[in-house]
């Protein structure tokens, strides 16, 4: 299947943030208005301060172009197998949020790493994409299930998100049976299996709630689902391009 490029574009910026009295210099950062993707950092341990408040200072960095910028961000942590970094989620009011994002449409990059298929962001006028599915995980004895958005799908993983606290204890590298509930007129649930590749931790600025993103690389699929799946990445990019 060939896809359309649904990247993100972000932007180069310097940025600052100011914390608990003490200001600090993250460098120069790729950004868009949602805020800033994980960097590594070890000044403190980023899951300490998930949600913490801070004030943040951007410097657009892109020739012929001045701009800069200041908001309230909450902090995140991306977690992997191997490491814990720290990400900022912008809160723009919303003329900033909209100069920015017209200045990343016009002048952004797409980040040096691409996916081989990127991930296709769930918009809610696309009828057929799933918007939620069911996580069956093993905790202690027990199976449970816990319901998820989905935020995002592509041919090899996919990424979702709740605010459900039994998925707090969730690692990177656990692996999940995945049903991807149906929607408009796509009437068959697709059941797969799926590894925990990365979680992103966040706070729901609305709700005060831990929210949890994982993204999914999958790992097991049978012939009728496999079948089933590639319809529904079908009638969904048929309708982006539409």
């Amino acid at each position: 299947m060939s896809l359309p490029n649904f990247s993100p574009k972000f932007i180069k910026a310097k940025i600052k943030f100011q914390l608990d009295d003490r200001t600090y210099d993250v460098g120069e950062q790729l950004i868009n208005t949602d805020g800033v993707p994980a960097f590594k950092w070890e000044q403190f341990e980023p899951m300490d301060k998930i949600g913490k408040k801070c004030f943040v200072f951007g410097d657009i960095v892109a020739e012929n172009l001045k701009y800069q910028f200041s908001c309230d961000a909450l902090m995140t942590c991306e977690e992997t197998a191997i490491r814990r970094d720290l990400g900022l989620n912008f809160l723009m009011e919303p003329q900033d949020a909209k100069n920015l994002s017209e200045i990343v449409a016009k002048n952004g990059i797409l980040p040096d790493y691409i996916r081989k298929f990127p991930r296709i962001v769930f918009l809610e006028q696309v009828g057929n994409m799933p918007a939620r599915a069911i996580l069956r995980q093993k905790l202690s004895d027990q199976t449970v299930d816990v319901v998820a958005d989905v935020t995002d799908l592509s041919p090899t993983g996919f990424q979702v998100a709740n605010e459900d606290v039994r998925c707090s204890l969730v690692i990177p590298s656990e692996k999940w049976d995945i049903i991807f509930q149906p929607r408009g007129d796509f009437a068959t649930p697709i059941t797969l299996s799926a590894e925990v590749k990365r979680i992103r931790h966040a706070m729901n600025p609305i709700s005060g709630n831990m929210r949890r993103y994982f993204s999914m690389q999958i790992v097991a699929i049978g012939n009728q689902d496999k079948l089933l799946f590639a319809e529904l990445l079908r009638k969904v990019v048929t309708r982006f391009k539409n």
